[in-house]
Parts: C-alpha cells; structure tokens; sequence
C-alpha cells in the first residue's frame, strides 16, 4: 500500500521560486507596485 498524505506546500526554510531569499522577492514585489502606481499618476496627470 502506498503513503498517498499530501505533503505541506513549502516549508519556511524553503528559497523562494527565484530571486536567491524571501526578503528579496518581497522588496522586487514591492518596487514593482511603486513602478505601476508612479506609470499611473503620470498617466493620470498627463490627460487630465
């Protein structure tokens, strides 16, 4: 008979899928956000 539990996702010692640390990700997730926000008040104030 075979062992069919399902494992726990990830644990927290696991490395993110990219990026080398989980802190990393985190601040590229980030500055990612502020670039989108800052792309739309540009667009925001040039066609207001």
């Amino acid at each position: 008979m075979t062992d069919d539990r399902v494992s726990s996702p990830s644990s927290p010692e696991e490395p993110p899928p990219f990026g080398g640390s989980w802190q990393r990700l985190y601040l590229l997730v980030a500055a990612n956000l502020l670039v989108w926000i800052a792309g739309f008040a540009v667009f925001t104030r040039a066609f207001r």
